[in-house]
Parts: structure tokens; C-alpha cells; sequence
């Protein structure tokens, strides 16, 4: 039998998308954290077992649309943000003889 674990992460400040020159100067940073692990088994002499789970965590800031009283709009910096959450996983049974 044999086991992996991986684990990994990203963090970035960003920058805005929305113009400077408009007086926006918040940055829109991202963020992720993802975790594996992956199982190989071997239980009998024709059966080979492969497992694999996948975690990620996503988080980014992003600019949109303001609305003023008028509802006139304008593209700038606001609080929106994107969360994402993945689950993905596997099992695989393999079965036949070994040469």
C-alpha cells in the first residue's frame, strides 16, 4: 500500500480592475488552499484499488457596478467577492491477473 498527501496555497494582494484615474485604489486580491490524497492498495493478488480526493477553497475580490440615487451606474470598486468550494474525488478497482 502506499499513501501521498499533497497540500498547496496561493495568496495574492491583486490589483483593481477598476481605473485609478477614477479613484479607485482597493486591490482585488485571490486566494486558494487546496489538499490531496491519494491511496494505492493492493488487497489480493487480482485486485488493485487507486483512490484519489481533491479539496480546493477559493476566495477572490472583484470590482463591479456602483449605483448612485438616480441609479446611474458606474464601474468601480466594491465589496463583491467569489467564494469557491471543490470536492472532487475517485476510486478505481482494477481486477485480472499480474504478469
Amino acid at each position: 500500500m502506499t499513501a501521498s498527501i499533497t497540500v498547496s496555497g496561493t495568496k495574492t494582494d491583486g490589483f483593481s480592475t477598476a481605473s485609478e484615474e477614477d479613484g479607485n485604489s482597493e486591490n482585488d486580491g485571490y486566494e486558494n488552499k487546496s489538499a490531496g490524497l491519494k491511496i494505492n492498495a493492493i488487497p489480493s493478488e487480482i485486485i488493485d484499488l487507486n483512490f484519489n480526493l481533491h479539496l480546493a477553497e477559493s476566495e477572490y475580490d472583484m470590482d463591479g457596478f456602483t449605483y448612485d440615487a438616480n441609479w446611474n451606474s458606474e464601474f468601480g470598486d466594491t465589496l463583491d467577492t467569489q467564494n469557491t468550494d471543490e470536492i472532487t474525488g475517485r476510486l478505481e478497482v482494477s481486477m485480472g491477473t499480474r504478469n
